[in-house]
């Protein structure tokens, strides 16, 4: 669907929200030709009160130079008169210097060259203020645009007639508003995380109490030179690859205690964005400086000279050196990422850390919690306070999140440093979790924040009862907060069941048997999980409305529509209406365009049952963390484990994840049983998210012109038209067969393919076919290797670029599945390692060694055939208020937190709870092990509990003796009644 149509649909269904969000996305572009047409007579420029200085440093930036220079020239201000430029070289290696020379020969008394030795940023700048103070420049203020942006055309009027009025003020410094230009959409926008400065308008502040106000760019502001020239200010030199902005701006608001600072919103200076992403901060998260020279040099050396003259550091400067710390702490950054910093040694590992809790020693806690920029929300808030400053954090906030009506369940979630003594109190009752997950969330090798995850059961409680939660400490301050709504402590259960709806299908929507199930793989290709078990349903329950959504133009539709399957074209009215009166969504694919097809949230509502496309090996969690998952299917063990347990990063429980198998792989195994002679090798290379161009519509994508020099495509094309590759498959009488991903399809052409190779697309759902004529699969890291394992067929991983995926590099984060220890065939690194695996695999009649082999059998949980009928069980669980609504072992957990706190009473009462959930099918020893922790909490208790704990010992051994020793323990501390456990 067009950008137009969807658009146009948008502003039909909404129209409000369509303006609205019009507004809030408005495109700014000021028309330079018509600005430049304005101001090119010399005589009608404004003749202003200063004299101005730009500074800027010069690397590599000639195709961005004559824009630079023509918004500065052109400027409202009299350029001649008015303004000077100083360009310093720092060693360009492209045609910067006789662009720059060109504009100095048109401009001698205004445009300035110098060049140097490649040296940096910061002392390309100082060799620009030495220049400018050995000339005697007139200068009033000096700012240091950078080369490859540039600013509007009366930016410096603006600055200048400002200053002019308030010249009894006595300003110093000027910060500008710092617009965002993006190269690749030509878009202006004003979204810099600093725009607050300029909610009022223009302001004015004083720098000695210049508090919650930043300015963090040298670029964007002007400053008072002769500030610069009395204190010998200078840029950091050993502060890169960045920050030496900030550090130069806070020596300078230092050094200007009695002067005035103003920060207007009309003058704005364009920060380009480049398309190819080579500026300095984009390539800096691979420099080692950024994570020891900056921290070292720029945020502790503020700290120290602050220190040294014995003052207390400002809350500024605090709250400055708080905005860079964030970019490591972020959700996007370090946090669960250790791979990202894979490129530093252990030493410098441990410096960066060093460097951090110093930094944080001299950081207010008053400070942390009241930060609002970067990002930064409780979850980090809590973190810095735990993980750096040792502390603990004076409030607690905790989150209603989301509220299931079927089984009347309610998910709470928040964030503690240790995981405690947890109390969830419904009318004073206790109340333990039906589901819970502990998810750990690491800074390096620090533990950073522990979250919690928690499903209660509020069923028999009204919505005039009211609950509470305590976290830890009964004297922290606990917040209750349901979406952006925060409540006193307690609240009432109709409140929360009232904001929850709103985002929860409604309890009919639920218990709809009769709802429309929509099913979908990808919307350009099916032949997938949700094709086979929308088969199956159908088969199954014929009554219950089904659809399958598919374009109308993908190879598949004529095979599913002779096959009778109900089809909806993707993107047509039919399906649009079938979405939004459907029960739920069921699909092998949870991208945006299948989940919120109408990008407003609006199909959060339904439920959604995630088939997945292949098992999940590598951590998806941060990605698949973000979506709503009613029913997670998985297909083995390890996979299942990998998910729901305790101390992995994914955020489901056991009340979403499944195990049941994949649909299709029911049909597989009956495939394989008939199949042709197996004498084809499948090569399969997965694909790189970074590969990929802009996305167009759903899965569509722009072409990446730079696909060609890509180190996939020499290796994978080296590599197919490797004459030892034909000579070795000829040989043994082996075919070999391509078969590409989707996205890799716009691309085949660039690896040169030879013909003797067959290019397999799936153009009439014959996939499964192509697996069981495969001998074997030649893969990088594609989840179809565990499809050829389920067949007993092994896999050769060719992983050239391990490193990178896997240190930070890509997206890729390492996930419970290794290779080398768990695959099902030998992993190389380089073609000749991949071609003798080949020929060893092949000249034994592809049979594998006994390890592959085992690996093969023991992985997957079924090959019964029952895959299909498991998922559709789940399907229906889904809307049935009597499938299974605990999980008990978060009930046990819940109980061994109360005897690791020492309450005793509260684990009585919690065991109690377990002894009520066990099924009177349970194995035995679930029953005694509940039985005899309850024993043990009602004897820790003491004082007139003999009546109670004879009558809890009737049915087992040892006596009452055994029960007055166990009351003459002196109560353990610190969890030592945990390992107290009795033997079973």
């Amino acid at each position: 669907m067009s950008p137009f149509r969807r658009k146009l649909r948008k502003l039909r269904r909404n129209p409000r929200a369509f303006f609205r969000d019009m507004s809030a996305k408005r495109i700014e572009k000021p028309n330079v030709v018509r600005n430049a047409m304005t101001y090119a007579n010399p005589n009608k420029r404004w003749r202003g009160r200063y004299k101005f200085v730009v500074i800027s440093a010069v690397y590599n930036v000639e195709k961005y130079l004559d824009a630079y220079f023509r918004s500065i020239v052109r400027q409202s201000l009299d350029f001649k008169r008015n303004i000077k430029i100083v360009l310093v070289d720092d060693g360009s290696e492209d045609s910067s210097a006789e662009i720059i020379k060109k504009w100095a020969n048109k401009y001698p008394d205004n445009i300035y060259y110098l060049g140097k030795e490649n040296g940096g940023q910061a002392s390309a700048r100082n060799v620009g203020i030495d220049f400018v103070e050995g000339r005697l420049f007139d200068a009033d203020f000096v700012t240091f645009i950078d080369p490859d942006d540039f600013v509007e055309l009366s930016y410096f009027q603006t600055v200048d007639e400002y200053v002019a009025r308030n010249r009894r003020k006595h300003i110093l410094m000027v910060g500008c508003n710092h617009i965002l230009f993006s190269e690749k959409n030509r878009r202006f926008q004003d979204q810099h995380p600093l725009r607050y400065r300029f909610k009022g308008g223009d302001r004015m502040v004083r720098i000695s109490n210049f508090g919650l106000d930043l300015q963090l760019s040298s670029s964007t502001a002007f400053f008072d030179f002769g500030v610069i020239v009395q204190n010998e200010l200078r840029f950091h030199e050993n502060i890169r690859p960045s920050f030496e902005d900030a550090h130069f701006v806070a020596r300078f608001i230092a050094c200007s205690a009695e002067g005035h600072a103003a920060f207007l919103k009309n003058a704005r200076y364009f920060n380009r964005k480049r398309e190819d992403v080579s500026s300095t901060l984009d390539q800096s998260t691979k420099d080692k400086g950024l994570y020891l020279d900056v921290l070292r040099h720029g945020c502790l050396d503020l700290i120290e000279f602050y220190k040294e003259k014995g003052l207390n550091i400002p809350l500024h400067v605090q709250r400055q050196i708080l905005y860079h710390t964030c970019n490591y702490i972020s959700w996007n950054s370090l946090i669960d990422r250790p791979e990202r910093v894979e490129f530093l040694s252990d030493d410098e590992k441990a410096d960066f850390l060093d460097c951090l809790d110093l930094i944080f020693d001299n950081i207010e806690t008053d400070t942390i919690m009241k930060f609002e920029l970067a990002g930064i929300w409780f979850f980090h808030k809590l973190g810095m306070l735990g993980c750096f400053k040792k502390e603990k954090c004076p409030v607690q906030i905790v989150y209603f999140e989301k509220y299931d009506p079927v089984r009347d369940q309610l998910q709470v979630r928040f964030f503690c440093n240790d995981f405690g003594l947890e109390q969830f109190s419904i009318d004073g009752k206790d109340v333990s979790p039906a589901f819970s997950k502990t998810m750990p969330h690491d800074f390096l090798d620090r533990k950073f924040v522990i979250e919690r995850r928690v499903w209660l059961s509020l069923s028999g409680f009204s919505d005039e009862s009211v609950i509470s939660v305590r976290v830890g400490s009964s004297a922290t301050q606990t917040l209750l907060a349901v979406g952006k709504v925060q409540f006193e402590h307690p609240i009432k259960l109709g409140d929360v069941r009232k904001q929850l709806v709103l985002t929860s299908p409604t309890p009919a929507e639920m218990s709809n048997t009769n709802g429309l199930w929509i099913f979908m793989d990808r919307e350009t290709q099916a032949d997938d999980n949700a094709e086979h078990l929308y088969r199956y349903v159908r088969k199954k329950a014929p009554d219950r409305p089904l659809a399958f959504v598919l374009r109308s133009d993908s190879p598949d539709w004529s095979r599913l529509e002779g096959e009778g399957f109900d089809l909806l074209a993707y993107g047509s009215q039919a399906h649009e209406q079938a979405l939004k009166s459907s029960q739920g969504i069921v699909s092998s694919h949870v991208d945006r365009h299948v989940v919120d097809y109408f990008r407003d949230g609006s199909l959060e509502s339904k439920l959604f049952v995630f088939l997945q496309h292949g098992v999940t090996k590598d951590d998806l969690s941060r990605w698949l963390n973000m979506k709503k998952i009613d029913c997670f299917v998985t297909t083995s063990h390890a996979e299942y484990d990998a998910i729901v347990s305790n101390s992995t990063r994914y955020k489901f429980s056991k009340k979403e994840v499944v195990l049941t198998g994949f649909p299709r792989h029911d049909k597989l195994i009956e495939k394989s049983k008939i199949c042709e002679e197996k004498k084809a090798i499948l090569v399969m290379p997965t694909w790189r998210q970074y590969l990929a161009g802009g996305v167009i519509d759903g899965n569509s994508r722009c072409i990446n012109k730079g696909f060609k020099d890509s180190l996939f495509c020499r290796r994978w094309s080296s590599l197919l038209n490797n004459d030892r590759f034909e000579q070795l498959a000829s040989r043994l009488g082996y075919d070999i067969l391509f078969y590409p991903h989707s996205n890799l399809l716009p691309y085949i052409e660039y690896l040169s393919i030879p013909g003797h190779i067959e290019v397999a697309i799936n153009n009439n759902g014959n996939f499964q076919d192509l697996l069981c004529r495969s001998a074997l699969i030649l893969t990088d890291y594609s989840s179809v290797c565990f499809d050829m394992a389920l067949l007993k067929r092994p896999s050769v991983y060719y992983q050239f670029d391990r490193d990178q995926l896997f240190n930070g590099g890509h997206s890729y984060q390492r996930g419970y599945f290794d290779y080398q220890s768990a695959g099902f065939g030998p992993v190389c690194y380089n073609e000749d390692y991949v071609l003798e695996s080949l020929e060893d695999l092949l000249g034994g009649g592809a049979r594998q060694d006994t390890t592959y082999i085992s690996r093969m059998d023991t992985f997957f949980a079924f090959r019964d055939g029952k895959n299909c009928e498991r998922v559709y069980e789940a399907m229906l669980a889904l809307s049935d208020p009597d499938a299974l609504a605990f999980d008990l072992g978060a009930m046990q957990d819940h109980a061994l937190s109360a005897e690791k706190a020492g309450r005793w009473d509260l684990a009585e009462t919690r065991w109690r709870t377990v002894l009520a959930h066990i099924d009177e099918n349970a194995p035995e020893h679930i029953k005694d092990f509940a039985q005899h922790r309850m024993v043990y909490s009602l004897a820790m208790q003491g004082g007139g509990l003999l009546d109670d704990l004879r009558a809890g010992m009737q049915s087992f051994d040892g006596g009452s003796a055994q029960i007055i020793d166990l009351r003459q323990q002196k109560q353990p501390s610190n969890g030592a009644a945990e390992s107290r456990k009795w033997s079973l």
